[in-house]
């Protein structure tokens, strides 16, 4: 589940589009983030990010974090996501030319992979809750318009099928005896 409507036309926005909106506990879902209307950054594109990303931990638990090469040549950092970690920093810096930069990068361009591992059942919005971006030349660019993902944990069939026999039970036994 997306949250948010469609970035507007000219806008630079944030985007998070997840493998699946749901998963049984120890399942994973691969979340993408994708900076969306690249082509109205004035000077060539993106240049430079910094997007800190929030989840409940409880819910679910981050695998592995990547950075994508939307950049081209870039000077990474990557902040540690131990278990338990409710976020991850994403951050990157193009050492490409404002020209290069602009042929490598599309009005769309997918920035980081974070692999998510059921952890328990719940549900968590995933979002950005801190995010700076820059232009080819370092330029702060306004991001307008981002949408975060919804991610759920369902319950296994086999615990909801135990949790109905012991209602039952529990029925049974609170029944009268003649």
């Amino acid at each position: 589940m997306v949250l948010a409507a469609a970035t507007p036309a000219g806008a630079l926005g944030l985007r998070i589009d997840a493998s699946a909106d749901a998963a049984l506990p120890g399942e994973a879902i691969t979340a993408t983030v994708r900076l969306i209307g690249v082509e109205s950054a004035p000077t060539g594109g993106v240049g430079a990010f910094d997007i800190r990303l929030d989840w409940s931990a409880g819910v679910f638990a981050v695998e592995s974090v990547a950075l994508l090469s939307a950049l081209g040549d870039t000077t990474d950092v990557l902040a540690a996501t131990a278990n338990g970690a409710s976020h991850a920093r994403l951050t990157a810096v193009s050492l490409l030319a404002p020209d290069a930069l602009a042929a490598l990068q599309g009005d769309e361009i997918a920035i980081a992979s974070v692999v998510f591992r059921a952890v328990a059942p719940g549900r968590t919005t995933l979002g950005p809750t801190l995010f700076r971006v820059g232009d080819a030349l370092g330029a702060y660019l306004a991001v307008d318009h981002f949408e975060g993902a919804v991610l759920r944990v369902v319950p296994e069939p086999g615990s909801l099928a135990l949790l109905g026999v012991g209602l039952a039970a529990a029925a049974l036994a609170r029944q009268p005896r003649r």
